[in-house]
């Protein structure tokens, strides 16, 4: 089973869903096309399996580093952007390049809660920062889409302009980071003025 996870995969970032064949599963984990279907009757029954462990591995690995970050009490909103766009960092690094590539037209009820899960840790980390007001949620949403909507193309494949330097993970935070907080730093400003 692992062997066949562990090929689905390396197949999953390579190619997304469709690169996930029984005859390339077969040749990657050297488990004989009979064993394969002794365990998945179906490529379907792999699809669901390797969906559901990689949630799971996601959740856990996202809940270890959020739980900390969620706990105590205010701090400052740069400090917040900072803690929030870093798990964030985290939770990619451990499978961002597979999630980048596994977007499906018809995402799976648990795939939507391990999103939904990411959000509302992001949320509460930023609440941190800059504080309960119902009208920051506007604020706090539109960073989360920023920092989800900047990992997903990090983490894509092909990169879409062919003549940038690539930011070292460190850069890449930063730049992140200070983005985020100034937005919030301005719309705390805004909502307070």
């Amino acid at each position: 089973m692992e062997a066949i996870y562990e090929a689905a995969i390396e197949l999953l970032t390579e190619g997304g869903w469709e690169a996930v064949t029984v005859g390339e599963i077969e040749r990657r984990s050297g488990v004989s096309r009979g064993t394969f279907y002794l365990r998945f009757p179906t490529r379907d029954a792999l699809v669901d399996y390797v969906g559901e462990r990689m949630m799971a591995e996601l959740l856990e690995h996202q809940a270890m580093i959020f739980t900390p970050l969620m706990a105590g009490g205010e701090i400052s909103v740069e400090h917040a952007a900072a803690l929030a766009v870093r798990g964030m960092v985290d939770v990619f690094e451990k499978t961002g390049r597979v999630m980048a590539r596994t977007v499906r037209a018809d995402p799976p009820p648990r795939d939507m809660v391990a999103v939904a899960d990411l959000d509302r840790d992001v949320a509460t980390v930023l609440r941190r920062g800059v504080g309960d007001d119902p009208q920051m949620r506007g604020a706090i949403e539109f960073s989360i889409e920023l920092c989800f909507a900047a990992l997903v193309a990090r983490h894509r494949p092909v990169r879409t302009f062919q003549d940038h330097r690539a930011l070292t993970r460190e850069e890449f935070v930063a730049h992140l980071s200070d983005s985020v907080g100034a937005y919030l730093t301005e719309q705390v400003r805004r909502l307070r003025d």
